[in-house]
Formats: C-alpha cells, sequence, structure tokens
C-alpha cells in the first residue's frame, strides 16, 4: 500500500487505516489501490429510487388510527364487535389430527394459543376491515419446518406500492408510528405475502392479509360497518351530552346583567370571578355578562332553558339500533334488547340460530387460510380444524327432567343426595300406588 505523509492524500488524519471502504472523513479509501476515491453525490432522483412506496389508506394514510378511535369511543360500536367476537372465535377448539391439536395450544415463542391470536386479528378485522398474522418458518432439520403465527397491529400496517418500489415482491409495509413514515423510514419492516419468505431479523418471515371485501376498493378492505360511521359517531356523541350535561346541572347558562361603575380592568376581572363561580367544566353552563352603567337597577340573570331529553334518548337509541343492523348481528346477542325482551330465552336462542350462517363464514375465513399456511409450511393436516360452537342458552330449559333423566340423575342435578335402600322401596311403593290409581282412573273414563 502507499505511504502517505500527513495530509499529502488529501485526508487530513494523514495514512487510511487499513480497514477497507473506511470512511475517513469525507473521503473515501480503496485498501486495495491504496489511494482515495471521491464520494458520490445522490440527487434526489436516487434517494427517492431508494425510499419505500405504499399506497395509503385514507387521504392522510392515517384512516385504521381513525376507526380504532372510534372503537374506543362508542360504546355500542365496541360492544357490538367484542359479543361478535366471543361468538365467532370460542376458546375451544377441535381436530381430527392430534399434531394439529397440540400445536393451536401454543402457536408462537410468547406462548400464546390459535383462538388468541386469531381473536386479536378478528377484532381488527371487524374494527378496520383489515387483519394481518404474521408467519415466522424456522428449520426443525431434514428438511422439516416448523411455524409461529403472530397477530400485527393493523393500524401499523400498509400495503406496499409494487408500481413504485424497487423490490417488486407484493408486501405488507410494517411501522409502528405512520405519521411519522416519511421522516424515518428506516423503521419500516416490508414483509412479502405469504406464501413468499423474506429474510427478517436472523429468522424467515411473511405476512398473511385478511381483507373484507368491497367494490372499488382493491388493495385494502373496508369494514363491515362502514355505512354506520355516522351512526357510531351520534352514539358517542350522545353518551358525551349526558356528560356534559351532568356538569352543568348546577351551572345553567344564560346571561347575567350588571349594573355598576366599573373599570375595564374591574369588569374583567368581574367577568373571571362570575366564570369561575357559575361555570362547569369545559365551559359548561357559560354565561353571556352584560355590564352596564348604574341606572338604579338590579342585576338579573335570565338562563337559556331547553328539553332536549326525549330527542337525544330515542336518537340514541336508533343509532344503536342502526349500529347492530350495519353489524349483519343480532340485538339480544350484544345485551341490546328492550327491557321487555331481557331474559326471553326463546328470543336469544332463535336470534343465535340467524347468526349461526354468519359466525360460521367468518370462521370459514380464518381457518382456511391458517389450514394452508400448516399445510404448504409444517406439513401438517388441518382441514378439520374447526371452532366448538356453545348457544348462550341451553336447550335445558325446553325438556322434562322426568323424561330424560333418571331420579337419582335429578336429585343429583338439583344438588341432594342419592336415595337410601329404604327411600328407594318407599318410593317404588308410592309410584306403584300412583299408577294402581291411574289405571283406574282410566278404566272409569273408558267405560
Amino acid at each position: 500500500m502507499a505511504k502517505f505523509k500527513e495530509g499529502a492524500s488529501g485526508n487530513p488524519l494523514g495514512r487510511p487505516k487499513r480497514n477497507p471502504n473506511q470512511v475517513l472523513g469525507t473521503i473515501v479509501v480503496n485498501a486495495a489501490q491504496g489511494v482515495p476515491e471521491l464520494p458520490k453525490e445522490t440527487t434526489k432522483a436516487d434517494r427517492n429510487i431508494n425510499q419505500y412506496a405504499w399506497i395509503p389508506f385514507g387521504s392522510d394514510n392515517l384512516f385504521p388510527q381513525a376507526l380504532s378511535l372510534m372503537s374506543r369511543r362508542s360504546v355500542g360500536h365496541r360492544s357490538i364487535m367484542y359479543h361478535k367476537k366471543n361468538f365467532v372465535i370460542p376458546h375451544q377448539m377441535i381436530c381430527s389430527s392430534p399434531e394439529v391439536l397440540k400445536y393451536i395450544d401454543s402457536v408462537n415463542a410468547n406462548d400464546e394459543p390459535l383462538t388468541e391470536v386469531l381473536g386479536k386479528a378478528y377484532l381488527d378485522w371487524q374494527g378496520i376491515g383489515n387483519a394481518y398474522i404474521e408467519v415466522v418458518r424456522y428449520n426443525l432439520g431434514n428438511k422439516k419446518y416448523g411455524v409461529n403465527l403472530y397477530h400485527k397491529d393493523s393500524t401499523k400496517c400498509r400495503v406496499k406500492d409494487v408500481d413504485k418500489s424497487k423490490d417488486k415482491v407484493k408486501g405488507i409495509l410494517v411501522h409502528p408510528d405512520w405519521r411519522k413514515a416519511r421522516s424515518t423510514q428506516e423503521l419500516i419492516v416490508d414483509y412479502p405475502l405469504f406464501p413468499n419468505f423474506k429474510m427478517i431479523n436472523g429468522q424467515e418471515r411473511s405476512i398473511i392479509h385478511f381483507k373484507d371485501y368491497e367494490a372499488e376498493y382493491s388493495d385494502y378492505g373496508i369494514p363491515l360497518f362502514i355505512a354506520a360511521l355516522d351512526v357510531a359517531a351520534i352514539t358517542w356523541k350522545t353518551n358525551k351530552w349526558n356528560v356534559s350535561r351532568l356538569d352543568s346541572t348546577f351551572h345553567s347558562s344564560g346571561v347575567m346583567v350588571v349594573e355598576g361603575d366599573y373599570s375595564p380592568e374591574d369588569v374583567e376581572l368581574l367577568k373571571k370571578e362570575i366564570d369561575a363561580a357559575y361555570s362547569g367544566e369545559e365551559n359548561q353552563g357559560k354565561l353571556a355578562i352584560i355590564i352596564k352603567q348604574l341606572g338604579g337597577g338590579s342585576t338579573t340573570i335570565t338562563p337559556f332553558t331547553t328539553n332536549m331529553e326525549g330527542d337525544w334518548t330515542q336518537l340514541h337509541t336508533q343509532a344503536n339500533k342502526d349500529l347492530v343492523a350495519a353489524h349483519v348481528w343480532q340485538r339480544s346477542l350484544c345485551n341490546m334488547s328492550d327491557a321487555a325482551q331481557l331474559g326471553n330465552t326463546t328470543l336469544i336462542r332463535n336470534e343465535y340460530g340467524l347468526a349461526t350462517r354468519i359466525i360460521k363464514n367468518d370462521q370459514m375465513f380464518f381457518l382456511k387460510r391458517i389450514a394452508k399456511v400448516l399445510k404448504l409450511v409444517a406439513g401438517m393436516d388441518a382441514s378439520t380444524l374447526d371452532f366448538v360452537n356453545i348457544s348462550p342458552v341451553p336447550i335445558t330449559d325446553l325438556l322434562d327432567p322426568k323424561s330424560v333423566l333418571t331420579q337419582e340423575e335429578q336429585r343429583r342435578a338439583f344438588g341432594y343426595e342419592p336415595m337410601s335402600d329404604e327411600q328407594k322401596a318407599e318410593f317404588e311403593k308410592e309410584q306403584e300406588v300412583l299408577k294402581s290409581k291411574n289405571g283406574t282412573d282410566n278404566s272409569s273414563t273408558s267405560n
């Protein structure tokens, strides 16, 4: 390697070190040739080519965040989503394959069962219209692979714009905060869509994208309740109005007329003191204060009175009904039935029967894709994997215990001890007497 005196190579630090291609100041030194190479200036076009490209979800790319906020604000919307999730993703699953049954008890390094992973994905799917599950493939040797499944937060995922990306493989871009994605693109992780895999953080990873169908939307799914966005906002605003009304119960809005000889400074101080004494939280019960010169009058307050209780109550009730309809669900299955219908087991049983088809369709939407992943990656046959659906109302209330249970079974069902031999003999004697009486009555009736 050529030897340079201090400053002779243009490097103010002197002779370059032996580390190949080390950047010293602004000069790149090529150790093979022993001479410095000028750095290359990148243009704006070059920088744009290296940037990630994604398809915005919403005008500001934050539509999932807005939908997530809606689910936290609207009580009715949130209640329907979680009740529906409990019916569609129950805790128990069955499968004819013992290997699959063992696997679904713990599907990732966090020891999460498959029902927990699918439950999170189902909530995303219902609330945002999109759900994502990460697939991690690891080598077991002898050309066999294991697979881990993880839920990915839908608010952190965006579809990659393949037309504008350098990498033409379809995929999903994951970023912790899409509000700052432009300035922090180094935090983006590019996942290929299953069945493609990519080495990420030392493991082969892929991602499954579950999305609802909606005409004119080919990249993202749209949630089922999209037609009731305004309705969900109404339920939130009516609840907020009730809170505001409670806050202002002892702080009536109105106009206060005060007579006196006040300086401008005194007027401002007086207004602040009156506001503090008569206004509620967040300006509830705000008073309009008018200062008049002394004229022999007195201080007066004219309150503003409104009566909108009936209108708001009806609006809130109708909004909840519309939300249930938009979710294609049943009111009795999310505790939104009228007071007269509460406890009506026949109604609940009938509406559960109507919801069964929705439940099975949603379950198969997820299970078919999970079975495909397990088959292609780990060679496990999960074609018979299914959920154990349980009716919210058992059929026991429709049955006569005497017709299906023995005397001993009835006693155990109601918490009684088994009968002794003496009690059994007495009971059988009583039954014989009853039979003889019934036979006599029947014979006399026939005659």
